[in-house]
Formats: C-alpha cells, sequence, structure tokens
C-alpha cells in the first residue's frame, strides 16, 4: 500500500492526447444521429432498417481498424521514446498494409457475397433485401480508404500530435460526413 499522489499536469496531458479518440466516438454517434434524421426523411423507417444493416457490417470492419490502430500505439511511442525512427516507419508500412488488406477484403466481401449477410437481418422482406443491397452498393467503397483515417489519427496521438489527431478524427467522423449528407441527397436524391 502506498499513499496516492496525483499529478495534474500529466493527467492534463494524457486527456489532451487522448481526446482525439474520444472525439472519434462521439463524432461517429453524431453522424449516426444525422444519418438516422436524413434517411428518416428521405426513405422513411425503411430506409433506416436498412443504413442499419450496412453500419451493422461497418462495425465490424471498424472493430478491426481500430484494434490495429490501437495495437500501433504503444509499439510507435516505444520507438519514439527510443529515438528508433526506422522502426515507426516499418510498423506504420505494416499497419498501412492491413489496414488496406482488411478494407480490400471487406470490400470483396460485401460488393460480391453480401447476399447470405444482408438475409440474416431482412427476414424475407424483400423491398428491405434491395434496399440494403443497394445501399451497399455504395457505403462498400469507404472500406477501401477508411483505414487511412484511422490508422493516420491513431498515428497522430502515438506520436503526441493531439491537434492533428483530433482534426482528422473530426474531419473523418462528422465535418465531411455532415457537409455530404447534407448536400448528396438535394442533388443525387435518396
Amino acid at each position: 500500500f502506498f499513499k496516492f499522489r496525483g499529478d495534474l499536469k500529466l493527467l492534463k496531458n494524457i486527456l489532451y492526447n487522448g481526446s482525439s479518440e474520444m472525439l472519434t466516438v462521439v463524432s461517429t454517434s453524431v453522424a449516426a444521429f444525422l444519418f438516422n434524421r436524413i434517411i428518416m426523411r428521405e426513405l422513411g423507417e425503411l430506409g433506416v432498417s436498412a443504413l442499419t444493416i450496412v453500419f451493422y457490417v461497418n462495425t465490424i470492419v471498424n472493430i478491426s481498424l481500430y484494434g490495429l490502430a490501437q495495437a500501433l500505439q504503444p509499439i510507435i511511442s516505444y520507438n519514439l521514446g527510443a529515438k528508433r525512427i526506422e522502426k515507426i516507419y516499418d510498423v506504420l508500412k505494416i499497419a498501412l498494409t492491413t489496414g488496406g488488406s482488411i478494407g480490400i477484403v471487406f470490400f470483396i466481401l460485401m460488393k460480391f457475397y453480401s447476399a447470405p449477410i444482408v438475409s440474416m437481418f431482412t427476414d424475407g422482406n424483400t423491398e428491405l433485401t434491395l434496399l440494403t443491397n443497394e445501399a451497399i452498393a455504395y457505403f462498400v467503397f469507404a472500406y477501401i480508404f477508411s483505414f487511412i483515417n484511422i490508422i493516420s489519427s491513431s498515428f497522430h496521438t502515438a506520436i503526441e500530435k493531439p491537434l492533428e489527431s483530433a482534426s482528422i478524427a473530426c474531419l473523418r467522423s462528422l465535418i465531411f460526413v455532415a457537409i455530404f449528407l447534407f448536400t448528396l441527397p438535394s442533388i443525387f436524391g435518396a
């Protein structure tokens, strides 16, 4: 047993550096709310149901990428402290290659073999199945590129660049999503 001693300066630095990870979670929740509002307005309850199915699959992709990004942070931080910059580049290269591979695998899986996955959620509802498959046909392209943003944000947190990390996270999770969400339906329709 020992007497606890807090270090407010260290706590402030930890909270500041980790704020981008928190911002990602908050932004993603706000973006999901915005998606639901817009989809409800454009397509109704059936559209929200289809979007929910698409988001279930997206959650699996994101969990894989966030796991990769979380594994990246201590390795990068350790090597940064040890001033082993070449190791940082090696780890980053491996993370980007792995993230890209995850994105490509899920892109192929959902682009060409999504029927069994979608049918697990639609319970024979033909209209919902068709709408979900249409949504997936557009959404799967995000899998190819989303790893870049997730790994970049995590990398910047690991090298103690919280402002850059938070900017990447906020732009990816909320700002670009909101801009396109409010403009594209008026241009292309539902």
